[in-house]
């Protein structure tokens, strides 16, 4: 895969599952900090394994002002890899397959590698 005619490579670009609803609503539950009640009706609404945006804001937004700085943060970084990198262009939908790739903040540093050749 090509971003910007640089060859990407990494734990990003090797997620060609999806997820379930029930699979998405879980993960929310464990990694985003949200009740499942609230889960299951986002992955609901949106009929599959897909977060939207502006839900995604929301939950940043809300964990930063209750200090769930993790979960802020994998709210934060699914917004900006929806927004950015795997955004779908006729909707505010992000996949929430990218979701566990956030479980260990620590190992972001590796999710993405760039190879610009000389």
């Amino acid at each position: 895969m090509l971003i910007l005619h640089i060859p990407v490579r990494g734990d990003f670009f090797d997620q060609h599952y999806g997820l379930s609803e029930e699979g998405a609503t879980r993960l929310s539950v464990d990694l985003l900090g949200v009740s499942y009640d609230v889960a299951k009706a986002e992955t609901e609404r949106n009929i599959g394994g897909y977060y939207r945006q502006q839900w995604l804001y929301d939950l940043f937004k809300r964990n930063r002002q209750t200090r769930m700085l993790n979960c802020g943060a994998r709210a934060y970084m699914m917004l900006l890899v929806g927004c950015t990198i795997f955004g779908y262009k006729s909707f505010s939908l992000v996949d929430a397959k990218y979701l566990p790739l956030f479980r260990n903040l620590s190992n972001c540093g590796r999710l993405t590698h760039l190879s610009v050749e000389k």
